[in-house]
């Protein structure tokens, strides 16, 4: 939150699965009890959490979001319509948006792990509908940080390494609306 803070244009962050009471209950209330024990704490954390926008418009063209879209039909405005300061619990198409991961078969199903499966065929008719060309998304591990779903259309950067081999990324947008692909590896404390 610092770096927002000391460059708001530079750094975006979207809000996802993690960004809600049940899983934010788990472990940063845990911490926030054994560091500091008061409750007001994580009740703040929370509400800045459900203040993280669900999604970033870059260049006009690219959508940045955590996870993915929920159907073929919806619309940015579906997207802005969503209520802030709400838990995921509260809202059925925020639900569906933060848990949702692209297919590489046509079609929309409910996955009971994973959430929504969206294919290259939603995909691009979410794109066309909202006159954009790609969605950047993370939510998904995938080994080599980054990979390139239905045609270019979805692109998964993960940036969360691990000491198992799976490498993380980030991108930059440039102002001509290219990618820019950093690769990172995880660095493991020693004890």
């Amino acid at each position: 939150l610092i770096l927002k803070l000391q460059c708001p244009e530079c750094i975006h962050f979207t809000r996802g699965n993690h960004e809600s009471r049940k899983y934010l209950k788990r472990k940063l209330n845990k911490q926030i009890m054994k560091h500091y024990n008061d409750t007001k704490l994580f009740k703040l954390a929370l509400q800045v959490a459900y203040e993280i926008p669900l999604g970033i418009i870059l260049d006009d063209k690219t959508l940045v979001m955590h996870a993915g879209i929920s159907g073929p039909t919806l619309t940015i405005a579906d997207l802005n319509g969503i209520p802030k300061g709400i838990d995921t619990s509260e809202n059925e198409l925020l639900d569906e948006i933060v848990w949702s991961d692209p297919q590489e078969e046509d079609g929309i199903y409910d996955d009971p792990r994973r959430g929504r499966m969206f294919g290259p065929d939603i995909s691009q008719a979410f794109l066309d509908l909202n006159s954009l060309d790609r969605i950047i998304r993370g939510h998904d591990n995938v080994e080599d940080g980054y990979m390139v779903h239905h045609q270019g259309r979805v692109i998964t950067v993960w940036s969360a390494p691990d000491d198992k081999g799976i490498r993380g990324s980030y991108v930059n947008v440039n102002v001509t609306g290219e990618l820019d692909v950093h690769y990172f590896e995880s660095v493991m404390e020693e004890e």
